[in-house]
């Protein structure tokens, strides 16, 4: 598998974390723990995400590379609509296309003339969430919730923190860990960032927040043209 595969593949799986967590929030449902505070908020996310039936966002991405110095930046604008439609559009520095219907994603980069497409459910690690998507589980199962102090993450008075741990194996993965800010005033994700096994953290802000504004269906059409390379169903 060559690297810029495995790059599309990562982002594919982030990406389907960001929809799960930021966009199908009425599946934010979490058994009662010891940490009142972090569970009163799961539930205000789950109130207001209850009644989001489209959502669309500016976004500013930075990938932290164990080993580097430099951080990657991008950014763009991502567009949600229920149940599962997501069009994840990235601006800066290289136009790049990601659309998920239900169990189907395309991944068209036009500097490239090409598009991957791909059965969610045939990606490794991408079950779960593909499940939450379809509305078919919730996320306690996979998740398990935990404090996060503002000083583990960004100190801003405006956000407030959830922690979120996979579980595997029957148990829960102590080094992999996805930390969610909600804006304290309207309960809307404002930040998502994932922490990975090999050390790795990927930084997502939205701002420029509309909900509920009529999506159209065809915004999360993949538009390409009649010569593009076509690759299907990745590994």
């Amino acid at each position: 598998m060559t690297s810029a595969t495995e790059h599309v593949i990562v982002v594919l799986r982030f990406t389907i974390l960001v929809v799960l967590i930021a966009a199908l929030g009425s599946h934010l449902s979490f058994a009662a723990g010891p940490d009142s505070n972090a569970e009163d908020l799961a539930n205000k996310i789950q109130s207001r995400y209850e009644h989001t039936a489209d959502l669309s966002a500016d976004f500013t991405q930075t990938l932290l590379i164990e080993g580097f110095e430099t951080p990657m930046q991008s950014s763009g604008r991502i567009s949600i609509k229920k149940p599962g439609r997501l069009y994840w559009e990235y601006r800066d520095p290289q136009a790049e296309h990601i659309y998920v219907n239900g169990d189907r994603v395309a991944f068209y980069t036009p500097a490239h003339n090409q598009v991957i497409q791909a059965t969610l459910s045939r990606l490794a690690e991408s079950r779960a969430p593909l499940h939450l998507l379809q509305g078919a589980t919730r996320l306690r199962e996979h998740f398990e919730l935990e404090q996060v102090e503002p000083g583990d993450a960004q100190d801003n008075d405006r956000l407030q923190w959830l922690g979120l741990r996979p579980k595997e194996d029957g148990g829960v993965e102590s080094r992999r860990r996805i930390v969610i800010g909600v804006d304290s005033k309207n309960h809307y994700i404002r930040t998502v960032g994932m922490h990975e096994l090999n050390g790795n953290v990927t930084i997502i802000h939205f701002s420029n927040i509309t909900a509920n504004s009529n999506l159209p269906d065809s915004l999360f059409h993949c538009d390409m043209p009649t010569d593009v390379e076509i690759i299907q169903d990745l590994p």
